[in-house]
Formats: C-alpha cells, structure tokens, sequence
C-alpha cells in the first residue's frame, strides 16, 4: 500500500511542477510584452515628437540665417507616416475617411500628427501635436500646398521616416519637404 501511495504522488508532483513552469514562463513572457510597449510608448511620447519640434524649432531660431537639414526617424513600429497639417481644408487624395478623421485634429489647433490616426493613443500617447516656435506658427504650409494637404511622410523600406527642414536667408517660416 505504501509504494502505491508513493506512486501516485510522482505524478501530482511533476504536473504541478510543469503548471508552476508554465505560469512562470506566460508571466515572463507578460513582462517582456510590457517592456516593449513601454519602449514603443516613449518613442511616441519623447524621442519621436521632441525630436521633430526641437529640430523645426532649432531651424526656426537659426541665427546664422539658413538652414537644411535632412531628418531620419526610425518610426515606431504602428505608424505609417507623419503628416503636417496647415489648418484648412484636407485635399481628396488622402485614404478614406482620412479627411474626416482629420476633423478631430484640425479643431484643436494641432499641426502634426502620427498616421493613422489612433495608434497613439494605444500606447498612451496623443496622435496629434501642435508645432510652435516661440508661441507661434513657424511651418510655411504655402509651399506644399499643391501636393496636398496634410502633407505626409511615410516609412520606407527600413523603418525610417525621412524630410528635410528647410529655412533660407531672409525668410520667417521654416519649410519641410522631401528628401
């Protein structure tokens, strides 16, 4: 009787072994999870977004009177494109529902945003930003107005979000454009 009682405890113990290893690994693998958003979140919130207005607002105040300069994000991971925003109407050549969605940004006075719109949000960040410089506009939307509005910049092959900011002598507006 008491092998038998011996026997029987073999296996009780290596499934609770093997159920104690699986909840270990699933927590592990949680935990891992949780660091990654936290990574893509502060991409979002301070090295994506403080990089772009540090370097418009970098241009803007450029004593010495010109400035171009390429810039070269790697974009997080959900995001397609930045775009910026002039405040008027949305040209036709965007996605569907691009425009509409768009709505929500252009009533709050925000000038750049991540595309698409609300992938942001799911790592607790904003999808739309306000640009200033010294409390006020410091873009020159006039220039690519005929290639539309917003004008965006999407990711390439590599991951990396590419536009050059751009200020000539004499002029009060920074331009952004392509590579």
């Amino acid at each position: 009787m008491r092998k038998k009682a011996q026997t029987m405890g073999v296996p009780f113990q290596l499934i609770f072994s093997l159920i104690l290893v699986a909840v270990v690994i699933i927590f592990g693998f949680l935990a891992i999870k949780m660091f990654l958003e936290r990574a893509e979140q502060a991409k979002f919130g301070v090295i994506f977004t403080e990089t772009i207005k540090s370097e418009i607002e970098n241009a803007f105040d450029n004593s010495a009177g010109e400035t171009n300069k390429t810039i070269t994000l790697t974009a997080p991971k959900n995001i397609e494109a930045i775009c910026f925003l002039n405040g008027t109407s949305c040209s036709a050549s965007n996605p569907p529902g691009f425009c509409a969605d768009l709505d929500l940004y252009r009533n709050n006075n925000e000038n750049f945003f991540f595309y698409p719109l609300g992938r942001a949000e799911e790592y607790k960040s904003s999808s739309g930003w306000t640009l200033l410089c010294q409390e006020h506009s410091c873009i020159d939307f006039t220039k690519s107005r005929p290639i539309g509005n917003p004008k965006c910049y999407y990711k390439n092959l590599k991951g990396k979000i590419e536009f050059r900011v751009i200020k000539e002598f004499g002029e009060p507006l920074v331009k952004i454009s392509n590579v």
